[in-house]
């Protein structure tokens, strides 16, 4: 495959890492915005579920976005737009304005997955996608580790609204990149005979496997991304130390998927579009393992370690479940299919965030949420493994 496939990869990649440095700023910025604002967990989980329910219903047209327009422009347009939205968080005054700007920006992040899973499956080969698929999740976990160490390092001189600010216009520097990289056609845009239709998409078998494999995982990164920084708060951490805790996370979560998504595309390369039941139940193990470690750690080290293993679990298997998925839909399905993905992401975290945030509120601990999720990682995967999987139609 060419090495500028590639590069076009690695700069789609880089739109979603800008995509989680600006949702994930108020995650880092937690613990200072709800104090300063006087937001309960469970307001700060309704937030969170905000940006989720305009995404989950944003999906659909961001879908039909990307085929009108193609990937290129579909995601220049996308990152302009949430770069504005995140930006405009340093105007929030109180609960109302926050949720109303969780709702604008979970709104217009809506294309970034289904042009990502456009470019990667118009530049690379089939047997490079697992990997290509892993490069765009490792480009949003990218954006989920640096999210606390520049927000909360812009907060401590400034403001945690200056942050807000920093973050977005980092942008700036995306739009010619990605400009250069896909000119003269090198990301063509293939219009659809005729558009998915995404209720015919959601009935496809492999589909709904693939949602069903994604909702173990789903619950672990909803509590790592949402809530890590107020959990170590809780633990009595310092910001700093917690800033350098959740990028230690967001490496390992790079790591899992960049190995992952290595051996499967490798795997793929032997033995074809068997299902990665191996693979994907030892990430099972280790993210649900890291969870309940999290929850059972009586010291500092341990419950990093345990964070560590449980970031490598998930980046790994969020990155072949998505990949095996896609790989069995038709061409002309994957944007829709994508936004499928991410809208069955966000339904997830729409119901469990005010979950967390009530059972804490209630119990003082973050022990019972942590201890759910773990044990709940256990029947998606293993009703993904049992489902019998159909050729990849590509």
């Amino acid at each position: 495959m060419s090495r500028r496939a590639w590069g076009i990869t690695a700069a789609a990649t880089a739109a979603m890492t800008l995509s989680y440095l600006d949702r994930q700023a108020l995650s880092a910025l937690a613990p200072t915005i709800t104090a300063d604002l006087k937001l309960t967990n469970t307001q700060y989980g309704w937030l969170g579920s905000a940006f989720s329910v305009a995404y989950l219903l944003a999906g659909p047209a961001a879908a039909s976005l990307c085929d009108r327009l193609g990937a290129r422009r579909a995601l220049l347009l996308g990152v302009l737009a949430w770069s504005a939205a995140a930006a405009a968080h340093s105007l929030a005054v109180g609960f109302g304005s926050f949720l109303a700007l969780r709702l604008l920006l979970g709104a217009v992040e809506a294309p970034s997955l289904p042009a990502g899973a456009q470019t990667v499956q118009a530049v690379l080969v089939p047997a490079d996608r697992a990997r290509g698929m892993a490069l765009l999740f490792a480009g949003m976990s990218v954006g989920s580790a640096l999210a606390p160490p520049i927000a909360i390092g812009v907060a401590g001189l400034t403001s945690w609204r200056v942050s807000f600010l920093a973050l977005a216009l980092i942008a700036l520097v995306w739009v010619p990149i990605w400009q250069r990289a896909t000119a003269g056609g090198a990301l063509p845009h293939v219009v659809p005979e005729r558009r998915a239709d995404w209720k015919i998409v959601l009935r496809d078998p492999m589909m709904l496997r693939g949602l069903v494999g994604l909702a173990a995982i789903i619950p672990v990164s909803t509590f790592t991304l949402q809530w890590g920084a107020k959990f170590f708060a809780a633990q009595h951490v310092g910001k700093a130390a917690y800033a350098t805790y959740l990028l230690a996370s967001g490496i390992a979560y790079d790591v899992g998927a960049v190995a992952f998504g290595d051996l499967a595309s490798r795997r793929a390369r032997r033995v074809g579009t068997a299902p990665h039941r191996l693979l994907l139940g030892l990430s099972t193990a280790f993210a649900a393992a890291g969870v309940a470690g999290m929850a059972l750690g009586d010291t500092e080290p341990m419950i990093v370690a345990a964070l560590i293993v449980c970031s490598v679990g998930r980046g790994g298997y969020t990155a072949i479940v998505n990949a095996d998925t896609l790989a069995r839909l038709p061409n002309e399905w994957i944007a829709t299919g994508a936004a499928l993905i991410a809208s069955a992401q966000s339904a997830i975290i729409l119901a469990i965030n005010p979950l967390i945030g009530a059972s804490v509120d209630a119990s003082g601990s973050y022990v019972p949420s942590l201890l759910a999720i773990a044990a709940f990682a256990v029947v998606p995967f293993t009703a993904w493994a049992m489902w019998r999987a159909a050729p990849s139609r590509d």
